[in-house]
């Protein structure tokens, strides 16, 4: 009963913890037994332990919060580009302009001037109005998709805000770096990590069980006499 229970908490509830503690509370049992016929089922169980315990469910919750305080940080982070719009320094009085021609030159050079400090947009830079805005909401719905778990999605928002990270930022910044490593972290883990198998054990309790059922009965030794008799 107890290693079916283990079976159900890993494929039902992905719960390689309780999965883990269920088989060692069936392992226990078999040794209150003191059955040496079973060592086998508990040398398996062990082994499967094993393979549940290097697989831990990841902690959704944390990745959440974590998630949560990144997109709060996006608005303080620096980015690499700045896109800034500066009014035109005031220009000395100048003589009472002669005609049409020579008020419409001093109208343009009294507009807004726009430039871009370092190089010219690229072409995320052209498409998306404002970087900050695109990573935290790409934060914000990876965490919908951790909650969701949704590992295809959470793996492509992860891997586009890290993307956008390294275009945009200054790595050089502290701030920016652990931003980054951050993300990197959250990369590595697994929504779904691979399930073991944990079904040997069983199946090994099951075919010793089921040998012993459909062992032949050991004749007695009067049986015997009588029939030498």
């Amino acid at each position: 009963y107890l290693m079916r229970v283990a079976q159900h908490q890993l494929i039902l509830q992905d719960d390689f913890e309780g999965a883990a503690v269920t088989l060692q509370a069936a392992s226990d049992r078999i040794g209150l037994t003191g059955d040496p016929g079973l060592l086998p089922v508990r040398v398996l169980i062990s082994e499967e332990i094993a393979e549940l315990k290097t697989r831990r469910r990841p902690d959704l919750v944390g990745m959440t919060l974590i998630l949560a305080q990144l997109a709060r940080q996006v608005r303080v982070l620096q980015p690499g580009f700045a896109l800034r719009v500066e009014a035109a320094p005031e220009a000395p009085a100048a003589p009472e302009p002669q005609d049409w021609l020579d008020k419409i030159d001093r109208f343009v050079d009294s507009l807004i001037s726009v430039r871009y400090e370092d190089a010219a947009p690229t072409e995320i830079e052209a498409n998306v109005a404002n970087v900050s805005e695109t990573l935290e909401d790409n934060l914000k719905l990876a965490r919908w998709a951790v909650l969701d778990r949704d590992a295809y999605q959470y793996a492509q928002l992860i891997e586009q805000s890290l993307r956008l990270v390294r275009e945009f930022y200054d790595l050089d910044n502290a701030a920016n770096n652990d931003f980054m490593r951050q993300l990197q972290d959250l990369q590595k883990t697994q929504l779904r990590p691979e399930k073991p198998d944990i079904t040997g054990s069983l199946r090994e309790l099951q075919r010793i069980l089921s040998q012993r059922e459909n062992a032949p009965e050991p004749v007695a030794p009067e049986a015997t006499e009588a029939g030498n008799g």
